[in-house]
């Protein structure tokens, strides 16, 4: 009987309780006996080899099956490499020699020598037990780990050295990773950059790399065999039921996938007189299980075909081993000689196949060149193969073939992926004996016709030179004509080729590794039929032969089978998941193929079977359960079933263990690999974090990228939150003790300059700071794209972070990170790589950044090219970011992204020509690069190139079709200058909304179904308003509703408990209704909103109406929960909607989304006290009122308000005008710096000093004078400085927000049927009454309560600031001198008209419009041209406004209304403000535009006298009505007014045409001299209703600016009166 094993290299994947009890259960006939306690399967280092066999007595007894099963073949020892070092101890798991003892009686831990075990079955053929049942069955059980001499233990041994087997995973076209949005990514498919390439292995020079076949065998991870003999079973026994398959002892996954699958057995002979190979030989050298493993005299592989049967043991061997009756000894026969020869052949062959891999290389590199010089060509016709040469194995590799010289040496070759390949091989060392006849001259034509199959036509022609030996004659000197290498290393291969398969043919046994060198030979030449066929063959003899297996994955893809490769790369992955090449590969052809969901399943599944049950200590062996520790230090991914090991591990390894084993640190970092393989893992998270961020799964990819980071770093005890603060303890390591103890408690970021913030890696891990994960990882292209891994999963990490796309990012039970974290992880990611992307994203952070650096100011030389700029201080976030883009840009100087980011930087500093130039060089740099060139477009357009922008924005469309921005952007710009083609239209209500549709052709034609570009940008429009209603959903989790209603019952303190119990009760109901329904995030930060601004009224009420004092705590102000991400806002801009076809929903939603952004951001300030803003002390005697605009320049705000705030009556109201633009120097900034009370330059504030300003002010009501136009500072608003807010004035609309009290209008410009049906705004309650809920409702537009004035509530200042304001209004009592001034009035107005247009005809009726072009729309201009065709001698006056648009509009006139009419258009350039005003006057009637209105226009035209007819066509509009409240105030009040109201205030567009046709048809003009009476006097209705407009300005209500002034007054009053009283509601003056 067979001593039973004592070491079995399966029990490394089971738990350490089902190990003991195994080895302390058996089963003899019935009998149970004891087991010693096997050793651990990672054992400790052996104290001694010197009962070891030698090298040369290992590789003697290497068996060779023969025809018979028994002859043991010999081999000569004359070639093997005695110098090979021995592996380190550690990693030696020492097996049992023959006799079932520890060779030599092993010497471990106290010399104990293991007892002799009881014969059982358990010891024969290795046959095991259920571990289920614990009972004895005749399952066949693998032996211990008898690959290779010694039993190695597959998991420790799975990373042999393949000379730095890692690539760099570098993108095409740049070295430097970028990381977009999403919505940005270049590609579908994630890269280690942002590049074009799809994931997978890459050359260093950036070329893709679809395959790598492998050649010879991977000796790193070999499958357990076991050793079969017939003869020992019964017919019971298993292997009576099955003869062909064997069933491992262990069913769970983590053993299948792990170990060796039962192999099919070919041919089992029955042999007695032998022991199972797996029982003997204890191991000596690494390197002699090299040599094992490609020698087909191993049965490494043979467990499917006749099974090799051991010798008797050698003199060295404990010798109780028991004699069998066939003890041959090993002694050298003749036959070893044939051995020699094919391992000769196979060294010849492998070095061919290297040549063959260099040319390949070569001819692609080639490739590339000449397609970069002529553009891309033609795609080649079979796929690029760039193979990773194979480790170097002893078995076939003898140092007998390597010449001293290596002159011609390929560089190609000499070093290819980190494999070194000694220069002094040499190629044409063939073999000088052979096991068959040499082949003859006449041979060699067989093997030309032969290669012209391989080959193109480019190789016929050549011919080779041929050896003595037969063969072709092998040089790697090579000549200057690329097509004689290329048929030199191909003619090469096709020999070698021949040759291998010759051997594997006249092979007594499988050849495996033969076989396996045919394929890739064959695959090579682009043979993939003859490749697969070996493979296939390969895999007949051993089913679990993994390399073969991808190999053959290879070779069906490039035959177009995906699926099966994809089959094939997942079955090798299954069986061998440490087997990286497979899992690159499979991983990357799910991407190809866009299956990223299945790719991130395959990484999360290697993740799951490789990582270690518990996590081992940190670096410095430390324990650590903080909560804070990533998901990289905990346990595996729970969706997968992965193996639990049991382990120690040993920390002494360090860069002084021996290099050359593969096993360092295995397991130090929580992976059951080799710290070598570091890299190579640390790649594949990344590709998921990639992947996951693709798919939008932003969380998990932030997991992803913080594993990926623990594994470089090795931090995983302490988690990302513990490197963090690791990264700013280096920060300010180096700083004062005063000032780092400063900076570790503040909350702000530390802000450092690029110097400085490259040094952060050494001064976290000095000295050179390595990063101690990558300690192992050869320090070769593998090590420098590993640290590129790391910097880039970094940037990625810190990128999510900063678009606060994850919710709970630095760690399970921590907060968001903010901005001092992200800094920290750019900082680290930027010294480990200087990466232009990463500069690029700090330089985005720093430039919202308030504070100042605390550490050091920039390099004098950085400050010279950055303080040029107003307002940008020294140390700021915005000199910084400018520093970062600089240096960043010093690193890549065409780096699109940086270009464009620092343009905008530029852009805010209001450096417009400096920022068009960035963007210039942006798109030159790369041309269809969208962001880019929509900037290009934006900045153009700024600076009224209209033409140019609407090219750039096209370019940004066509390089994005879906590029949001762009779309709209250039939708704006068409519509800016009337280029309708291609418009389209929206067809809705009916086609009520859009009536008429423009065509490709610029033909129109009634509505009849959506189409065309303006419908495009409705359906982006509306998809996105729809996505927002679910915006902050899940927000309110029951913790969030506990601490949310314990916030918001404080403005309740000053009621009993009952009342206050009551409110909690109400909060927290409404709060689990919205819980996960549309609305929930709005909904929750408007009630926020209202909270804080009911708690400064109860402060208010507590201080100055009840005399009370309370710590200011009592006021806190309430917190957002920190989950809520910022909204973001949809593509259409508010002011856009005047003139986009949209629905009144989706008018009111835009401002709204655009509000609860504002909000939100500026409530996630940390700027914000951590109590509400004090109230302001009680109105003694005025009300202190602020004016916060940026247009208090030469705008046209200033031209109608410049007098009104020197007009408020001290007594009553005092003004504050806070300019948040700096000074143009205009005759209106002067006057409202002159005459109001108080005026602030406010154009260099924060945001921040501007609301403590308004706050130390005292300031009762805060007017927004800006709304959603050009230079708003919304934040202050939105920060609640002062207890009311109102609009008015600025933006013609509804501002959708809670930070906005009252709108100032009148009911012309506000139709009541527009207001929210729930008008009290006051309380907190008022938020949690369902009637305010309603924002599904399809009718409504104003939340904001309303103060509708007397009339106007348009202010105009003409009667103050006209050109004639100086002349003295007529005199309307005295008929004479009445009529005087009137007819003088018609004479100028005749002579002004005369100089104008000279040539037009007297009796010319002028029909004008001098709105921008932006407010026609294809509808208004076929009204307008019906109107002309109505009115023969009319004309139409437009205004160039943009100046595009004038070739436009004549083309779509000559089109759609003849030659004649379009003649009668005339357009004329822009006048300054007062010409403008005086020449108004020479129309005789207005036309306005009902979609949007003329609104200071209008007020200009009637301040000259002429009349305007407008349509106020939009209910819910108010742009489109204000021309309406204008006119309709400008008429005097009385009958005489009414009927001018009836004729110009119009209902409809037929009205509208019916009317303005009817006005120009009755007016006439009197022909004469100039000195005639009557000269230039019109007459009919027109010229009526222009003198009541001429003669009333003076009294009207619409130029009365006092007047204007004291309603405005009497409705401050009145608002602040209701919010004292805590009253709400709107307010009718």
């Amino acid at each position: 009987m067979l001593a039973q094993p004592l070491a079995r290299g399966f029990m490394a994947f089971n738990s350490y309780e089902d190990t003991a009890s195994d080895a302390n259960s058996g089963h003899d006939g019935g009998r149970r006996f004891q087991e010693p306690t096997l050793p651990r399967p990672y054992a400790k280092g052996v104290g001694s080899y010197s009962a070891a066999l030698t090298y040369a007595q290992h590789e003697l007894l290497r068996q060779r099956k023969t025809p018979q099963g028994r002859q043991l073949e010999t081999l000569d020892i004359a070639n093997i490499d005695e110098s090979l070092q021995l592996p380190a101890p550690k990693h030696v798991l020492l097996s049992i020699s023959p006799n079932g003892q520890h060779p030599g009686a092993m010497d471990f831990g106290g010399r104990q020598q293991l007892g002799r075990q009881p014969p059982s079955r358990m010891a024969v053929a290795g046959l095991g037990y259920d571990t289920s049942s614990r009972q004895l069955s005749n399952t066949p059980r693998y032996g211990p780990g008898w690959s290779l001499p010694g039993g190695f233990d597959s998991t420790l041994t799975q990373n042999v050295p393949l000379a730095n087997n890692q690539r760099a995973y570098y993108a095409a076209r740049s070295q430097i990773p970028t990381v977009l949005p999403a919505a940005l990514q270049p590609t579908y498919n994630p890269t280690a950059s942002a590049g074009q390439q799809y994931y997978g292995p890459y050359w260093p020079d950036g070329t893709f790399s679809p395959y790598r076949p492998t050649p010879v065998r991977d000796d790193r991870f070999f499958h357990y065999r076991h050793s079969r003999d017939v003869s020992r079973f019964s017919t019971s026994d298993a292997i009576g039921q099955d003869a062909t398959h064997y069933r491992p002892p262990y069913d769970g996954a983590d053993y299948r996938f792990h170990h060796a699958q039962p192999a099919t057995v070919q041919g089992v002979r029955t042999v007695q007189s032998l022991p199972p190979c797996d029982a003997y030989a204890p191991y000596a050298s690494f390197h002699d299980r090299i040599s094992s493993a490609l020698d087909v005299s191993n049965p490494s592989y043979g467990s499917n075909y006749n099974q090799p049967q051991c010798a008797a043991p050698y003199e060295n061997v404990t010798q109780d081993y028991p004699a069998t009756p066939d003890d041959y000894t090993l002694r050298p026969t003749p036959a070893s000689e044939r051995i020699t020869y094919r391992d000769r052949t196979f060294s010849w062959a492998y070095k061919v196949y290297l040549e063959l891999l260099a040319q390949i290389s070569r001819e692609s590199k080639l490739t590339k060149q000449q397609a970069g010089a002529s553009g891309p060509g033609r795609p080649p016709g079979k796929p690029a193969i760039f193979p990773r040469p194979p480790q170097r194995s002893i078995s076939h590799f003898s140092d007998s073939c390597v010449p001293t010289t290596g002159k011609y040496v390929s560089q190609d070759i000499a070093k290819i992926d980190g494999v070194r390949v000694p220069e002094n091989s040499d190629l044409s060392s063939r073999p000088s004996t052979a096991m068959r006849t040499p082949r003859r001259a006449s041979d060699f034509a067989v093997t030309a016709n032969r290669l012209r199959q391989y080959n193109s036509g480019a190789y016929a022609n050549s011919t080779a030179k041929f050896n003595d030996m037969g063969g072709p004659q092998l040089d790697l000197r090579y000549s200057l004509d690329d097509t004689q290498n290329a048929y030199q290393s191909t003619a090469n291969a096709v020999s070698a080729l021949d040759s291998v398969e010759a051997l594997c043919h006249e092979a007594d046994v499988a050849w495996l590794d033969g076989m396996l060198l045919a394929g890739c030979l064959a695959y090579g030449i682009g043979n993939y039929g003859r490749a697969l066929a070996w493979y296939q063959k390969v895999l007949r003899e051993d089913p679990r032969h993994v390399e073969a297996m991808s190999n053959l994955a290879a070779t069906m893809l490039a035959l177009g089978r995906r699926e099966e490769a994809a089959k094939q790369w997942s079955a090798a992955v299954k069986l061998r998941p440490s087997y990286f090449e497979a899992v690159e590969h499979l991983v990357g052809l799910f991407v190809s193929s866009h299956r990223t969901r299945e790719a991130v399943d395959t990484i999360e599944y290697i993740e799951s079977c490789l990582k270690l049950l518990a996590q081992p200590q940190g670096i410095n062996g430390i324990e650590d359960d903080s909560d804070t520790q990533s998901r990289a230090s905990s346990t595996t991914i729970s969706s997968a079933e992965g193996p639990y090991y049991e382990f120690e591990i040993d920390r002494r390894w360090s860069k002084s263990s021996t290099t050359s084993d593969r096993m360092q640190g295995f397991g130090i970092f929580g992976y059951a690999i080799s710290a070598v393989d570091s890299g190579r893992l640390l790649a594949l998270i990344h590709a998921k974090g990639n992947m996951l961020y693709s798919l939008g799964n932003n969380r998990e990819a932030a997991l992803a990228f913080e594993d990926a980071i623990l594994v470089a770093t090795g931090e995983g005890r302490s988690g990302i939150k513990g490197l963090i603060d690791k990264i700013l303890r280096s920060c300010i390591s180096e700083v004062d003790p005063f000032t780092a103890a400063k900076l570790a408690e503040s909350k702000e970021p530390i802000l450092l300059s690029p110097e400085r913030a490259q040094q952060i890696s050494q001064r976290m891990f000095p000295p050179s700071g390595d990063l101690p994960g990558l300690e192992f990882v050869p320090t070769t292209i593998a090590h420098r794209a590993a640290i590129s891994t790391t910097s880039n999963s970094l940037l990625s990490l810190a990128k999510i972070y900063q678009d606060g796309l994850c919710n709970q990012s630095a760690g399970r039970n921590s907060s968001n990170p903010g901005t001092r974290e992200i800094l920290a992880l750019y900082y680290l990611s930027l010294s480990l790589q200087p990466s232009p992307s990463t500069a690029n994203n700090v330089g985005i952070l720093l430039a919202g950044i308030q504070s100042t650096s605390t550490i050091q100011v920039l390099p004098q030389q950085t400050q010279n090219r950055v303080f040029n700029y107003t307002g940008v201080a020294p140390g700021s976030g915005v000199a910084l970011a400018l520093a970062y883009y600089n240096y960043g840009l010093n690193l890549d100087g065409k780096h699109a992204h940086l270009y464009t980011n620092l343009g905008s930087l530029l852009k805010d500093l209001g450096e417009l020509q400096a920022a068009i130039k960035m963007y210039e060089t942006a798109v030159s740099c790369d041309g269809t690069f969208d962001i880019a060139l929509a900037n290009l477009a934006n900045a153009v357009k700024d600076q009224g190139r209209i033409a140019e922008a609407i090219k750039f924005y096209k370019r940004a469309v066509q390089a994005n079709p879906d590029f949001a921005e762009a779309v709209c952007g250039l939708a704006t710009a068409l519509n800016s200058v009337c280029d309708w083609y291609g418009r389209g239209g929206v067809y809705a209500e009916e086609g009520r909304r859009d009536r008429i549709h423009v065509d490709d052709k610029g033909m129109m034609h009634e509505a009849r179904k959506g189409s065309g570009w303006m419908n495009k940008v409705v359906e982006i429009v509306d998809k996105q308003l729809r996505d927002g209603e679910y915006w902050g959903i899940g927000t309110l989790t029951p913790e969030i509703v506990e601490l949310m209603c314990r916030q918001l019952i404080v403005i309740k303190s000053d009621t009993s408990r009952d009342r206050q119990m009551q409110l909690y009760r109400k909060i927290q109901e409404s709060l689990q209704t919205w819980a996960g329904r549309k609305w929930e995030g709005s909904r929750l930060v408007r009630l926020v909103e209202r909270a804080i601004k009911r708690i400064g009224w109860q402060w208010y009420q507590d201080r100055y109406v009840h005399g009370k004092e309370y710590p200011s705590r009592r006021y806190a102000r309430p917190l957002l929960p920190i989950t809520v991400p910022v909204p973001s806002a949809p593509t259409v801009l508010p002011f856009h909607t005047f003139t986009t076809p949209l629905s009144a929903k989706q008018v009111r939603q835009i401002s709204q989304r655009n509000a609860l952004r504002i909000s939100v951001s500026t409530l996630k300030s940390a700027w914000l006290p951590r109590t509400v803003y004090p109230p302001p002390a009680p109105p003694s005697p005025c009300l202190r009122v602020g004016y916060v605009s940026s247009d208090f320049n030469n705008h046209p705000l200033a031209h109608l308000m410049q007098s009104v705030f020197g007009l408020h009556n001290p007594k009553n109201v005092r003004a504050y005008c806070y300019a948040t633009t700096a000074s143009d120097g205009s005759i209106h900034r002067q006057q409202i710096e002159r005459e109001a009370p108080v005026f602030h330059d406010a154009s260099c504030w924060k945001v921040d000093k501007l609301v403590n300003r308004i706050v130390e002010d005292g300031i009762h009501i805060l007017v927004n004078l800006n709304g959603y136009t050009r230079g708003a500072k919304n934040e202050v608003f939105a920060a609640r400085p002062a207890p009311i807010h109102m609009s008015f004035m600025g933006f013609a609309g509804t501002l959708g927000a809670e930070w906005c009290d009252y709108v100032y209008a009148d009911d012309i410009s506000v139709s009541r049927s527009t207001l929210a049906p729930y008008r009290y705004n006051t309380d907190i309650e008022d938020k949690l009454n369902p009637k305010s809920q309603v924002e599904d409702a399809e009718d409504w537009i104003y939340a904001e309560n309303v103060i509708f004035s007397k009339s106007t509530f348009f202010c105009v200042d003409h009667k103050q600031s006209a050109p004639d304001a100086q002349h003295q209004p007529p005199s309307l009592h005295n008929k004479q001198l009445r009529e005087q001034a009137w007819r003088e009035e018609q004479k100028r107005r005749w002579k002004l008209r005369k100089e104008l247009f000279p040539t037009l005809k007297d009796d010319a009726i002028i029909l004008g419009n001098f709105n921008q072009l932006y407010k026609i729309d294809p509808s208004t201009f076929r009204m307008y041209l019906r109107i002309l065709n109505a009115v023969p001698n009319a004309i139409l006056w437009l205004l160039r406004f943009p100046d595009v648009g004038e070739q436009n509009l004549m083309s779509f006139a000559k089109d759609w209304a003849g030659p004649e009419t379009a003649s009668r258009i005339i357009f004329t350039d822009v006048a300054p403000k007062g010409a403008h005003i005086t020449r108004a006057s020479v129309v005789d009637l207005f036309l306005d535009t009902p979609d949007c209105n003329a609104h200071t226009t209008a007020a200009d035209v009637i301040w000259s006298g002429t009349p305007i007819v407008t349509w106020a066509r939009w209910e819910y509009k108010m742009c489109s009505r204000m021309a309406s409240s204008i006119v309709a105030s400008a008429l005097p009040e009385g009958p005489e007014g009414d009927e001018g109201r009836r004729e110009l205030l119009v209902r409809s567009e037929q009205e509208y045409e019916d009317h303005a046709i009817h006005l120009a048809r009755n007016l006439r003009y009197n022909a004469g001299s100039f000195d005639h009476p009557a000269w230039g006097r019109g007459l009919g209705r027109l010229m009526d209703l222009r003198r009541i407009l001429w003669e009333g300005r003076w009294t009207s209500r619409l130029f009365d600016t006092k007047r204007w002034v004291r309603d405005l007054e009497k409705a401050y009053w009145v608002a602040w009166e209701k919010w004292e009283a805590g009253e709400g509601g709107d307010i009718w003056l």
